[in-house]
Parts: C-alpha cells; structure tokens; sequence
C-alpha cells in the first residue's frame, strides 16, 4: 500500500512462509497484535489489519519452491487498491539486511520481528556462515557406500584445534552437509590446511554429490564448528580406563582423537573401542586399526549383518566395572546407540560428565 512508482524487493520465501502469508485472517491478526504493542503505530497498523481482514479472498497464490535468496521488481499498488501483490513479496525496511548468496541455512525457524520501523516476516535460520573456497586434493573409496576424502581447507584450518570439531561443505550453492574431521589437528597443521573427510555418500543429499568429487574440484566450506571432544575431563591418572563407541561414518573424529596425542594412549590401563558397521566390507579405517592396536587400543567390532546385536546390546553384556567412578568413555554415531550406551554406563556406576561427545 505505497505510493512508490517502482522498487526492487529481496524476499525470501518457502511453502511454510507461503502458507502463513497467503492466509490474511493471520496477518490481520498479528497487524492487530502488532498495533497494541506499538501505540505510535496504532492508527496505521489498525487501517491495514482491517483491510486484510475485509479482502482476505483476494490474495494470489504465491509460489512454491525451496527457501532462496532473490530479488524481484514490481510496481507498488496504489493506496488501498482492490487488487494487492503477494505478500511473498516483502518491502525491505530501513536498516534490515537482505539474504546474501554466500549464506546458508543452519537452523530453520520461521520469526516475526517487530520493532518500531516496522513488521518483518521472513522464514530466518541461524547465525550466517561466511562460506570460504577449499579444493579436494585426493578422493579415493574407503569401504562399500564411503569415500575418503582429503580436502584443502586453507587458512580455515587454523580453528581446527580438538579432535571432534566438524565443518559443513557444499558444491557451488548447493545444500551443504555436516562432515567430522578424521584427520588429528596436528596434521592439518603440518599439512598446510589439507584435512582428511569420511563421506557416506546418502543419496539424494549433499554427502552423495561430495562422494562424487575428484582431484582439483572446487568446493566450499564453512568455518570449523563445535567444541570437539573435550578430553581434558578425563585426566590420566583419574581415569586409566576409557572406552570408545561409535557406528558408520561416526568412527571419522574417533580416528582424529585416537591418532592425536590427547588420549595419551602409552599411559591408560585399558582402551576399548566398540565400532559398530553392517558388515566387514562396508567398515572403514580396516589398515589404520593396525596402528592403533600398536598404540593399546583394542577394536571390538560390531557387524549387524551377523545378527548378534548391535554395539549397545554387545556392550550391555560385558562385566560390569570394579569402580565406574574410574571410567571414561566417548561417544560418536547413531543416536540410539548413543542414547542406550550412555545409560548402561550410568547403571555401571560411570559418571554422566565423564561421558563425551563431540556436540
């Protein structure tokens, strides 16, 4: 309802942001809302939550699609015109700040945002990721349905700094995706910001289209995320017995935690680590386990397809602890698993801050 002649409009919008905007009984509501709670708006707020409510059949179906930033330019209808534009369509006000393209969605949520400028509504994610160009420098098959993938990440790399952390990627403006670091923080360094990804590929996500990348392909990468494994709760000489657990493509920052020099290995009376997979070719990380039995680490694996449970039901029946207050554990993979393990090791007597995850 201006009288500018024509304006360029960013507008964000979703089938969710659609549905709420074509429905003028809601805007009129919440117009109506809005004015109470703004007294120097009051008139005008009033004026255009009765209008909505008068004309609430004339709005035109906007248009599907997913969320996306765009701008679009149309001629403003004049002063309470019978005919009005979709409300997809949202003016920008003074001060707000248009969706950028380097921004991708973290977490969704629908807001509504007042102020005394005006009323913003937008479907809104989380905080804005500032998107940096990385190149992967070797793709290679890891076990059936998972890639290795060695990415140069550059100067993001400097964050990495606890085995656990993770970053998102994507291709171009694509959908990104959630990927642990398998690489120790120590090797990023001394490699100059290459990084070491397990990708299962899943299809129909961004994990199948980085599954499929080669040597030189340019990706993107958000900054490093999460608080990684904070294994300085479990100090060595309080906790000599650690056990670890993790399933599928969540061994990856279990792999960076055990060839990092956090765990202090030499120095434990006993490391277990409970892998859980479908079955022996489908389990990744088969040479490194080598190494990391050198280093005292006993694998006990888990493969469902033998159909003696999973790596909650093989842990269940182990004996229980002498002293649980002297156990530590970590945790990395499916939720379930994650959730069950956890509570066993309570029943065991392991205490509840003693038992981590990467988020």
């Amino acid at each position: 309802c201006s009288n500018s002649s024509r304006q360029t409009l960013p507008y964000a919008h979703s089938p969710a942001l659609d549905k709420f905007c074509c429905d003028f009984s809601t805007i009129a509501s919440v117009t109506a809302s809005c004015a109470r709670r703004l007294p120097s708006l009051r008139s005008p707020l009033y004026q255009f939550s009765s209008m909505l409510s008068a004309m609430h059949t004339a709005l035109p179906a906007a248009p599907q699609g997913h969320v996306q930033a765009r701008s679009v330019t149309r001629t403003a209808a004049p002063r309470c015109s019978a005919v009005i534009s979709p409300i997809c369509s949202l003016r920008q006000l003074p001060g707000s700040r248009p969706f950028a393209h380097s921004v991708a969605p973290m977490r969704r949520r629908s807001v509504l945002t007042l102020s005394r400028r005006g009323l913003h509504v937008c479907a809104a994610w989380g905080d804005p990721i500032e998107w940096q160009p990385a190149q992967v420098v070797n793709s290679s098959r890891e076990a059936e349905g998972m890639q290795r993938l060695v990415v140069d990440i550059g100067a993001v790399a400097d964050k990495y700094m606890v085995p656990g952390q993770y970053i998102q990627m994507r291709i171009g403006e694509g959908k990104p995706g959630f990927f642990a670091i398998a690489s120790p923080p120590e090797e990023s360094r001394n490699n100059q910001g290459v990084v070491e990804l397990l990708i299962k590929a899943v299809p129909d996500t961004a994990s199948e289209q980085l599954a499929a990348t080669k040597p030189s392909d340019a990706v993107e990468v958000s900054p490093v995320m999460g608080n990684g494994f904070k294994v300085g709760q479990l100090p060595l000489d309080q906790f000599p017995t650690l056990l670890l657990f993790a399933t599928g493509s969540g061994i990856a920052p279990v792999k960076a935690l055990i060839e990092s020099e956090d765990l202090q290995l030499s120095g434990r009376t006993s490391v277990k680590l409970y892998y859980g997979t479908r079955a022996e070719d489908t389990t990744p990380y088969r040479k490194e386990a080598e190494e990391w039995a050198a280093k005292g680490v006993e694998l006990i694996n888990v493969y469902s397809s033998d159909k003696q449970g999973y790596v909650q039901d093989i842990f269940a029946k182990e004996p229980k602890f002498e002293d649980g207050s002297r156990v530590g554990a970590v945790l990395c993979g499916q939720k379930q698993m994650a959730e069950q393990i956890t509570q066993t090791l309570i029943e065991m007597g392991v205490d509840k801050e003693r038992i981590l995850m990467n988020f």
